[in-house]
């Protein structure tokens, strides 16, 4: 919350900074104000049109408010981007969550491709930076929607072990839990949700968490 009134401050001086905009629609996604979050990064996307992690962030609002397909289609249209732009894998991810989720057989194999990618991006990305905790996360949950838990497991254990910060601590953990409970192990699913809830973690992390927990 301090963030996000330290970031009024700076968007009320920089009023034409995209990045400004976009930062405090992060923020206030994190508090819970979708709504509010949504005018930022509309905001955002109407200064920089083709800045692809302000789409991805804007994507991930929807997302949010349960609008899979406004979500699906700024995706889409993210990774038609060249190649090396932002949030490619990021894009990827999501996409294939929505895919697995919503599609029919034809979607669920491109969803696997697009899965298929992100390991490759982000297998080359650690092979030159190891020291990237971000990275074995985002590997991580490719893994994951891919099918493959167990090894997605190893690379979100190393993430837990490097991440600090507690967003993505939170984020980790969700996903540690998704691992898991694709595996069946249900104690350790609901010991890494139940830990999304323990700390500082966005609002939609906890309330994914909170869904899984509920289950009998």
């Amino acid at each position: 919350y301090g963030a996000e009134e330290m970031q009024n401050l700076i968007v009320a001086n920089d009023t034409l900074r995209a990045l400004s905009w976009m930062t405090r629609g992060s923020y206030r996604m994190m508090n819970g104000d979708y709504e509010k979050a949504l005018n930022d990064f509309q905001k955002a996307a109407t200064i920089d049109t083709s800045n692809q992690m302000i789409k991805f962030n804007l994507a991930l609002n929807h997302l949010s408010r349960a609008d899979s397909v406004t979500a699906r289609d700024i995706l889409f249209t993210n990774i038609s981007q060249a190649k090396g732009a932002s949030a490619q894998g990021e894009s990827r991810i999501f996409l294939a969550g929505i895919l697995n989720k919503t599609g029919d057989s034809t979607q669920k194999e491109t969803a696997k491709r697009y899965l298929q990618e992100t390991v490759a991006m982000y297998q080359q990305a650690l092979s030159v930076n190891r020291s990237s905790p971000t990275g074995y996360m985002w590997l991580g949950m490719a893994l994951t929607e891919l099918g493959e838990p167990d090894l997605a497991l190893e690379y979100l254990q190393v993430a837990d072990f490097m991440e600090m910060r507690p967003f993505y601590v939170g984020m980790i953990n969700l996903w540690l839990g998704k691992a898991y409970h694709a595996l069946e192990q249900n104690d350790k699913a609901r010991e890494h949700f139940s830990k999304v809830l323990s700390v500082a973690s966005a609002d939609y992390h906890q309330r994914e968490a909170r869904t899984y927990l509920e289950q009998p």
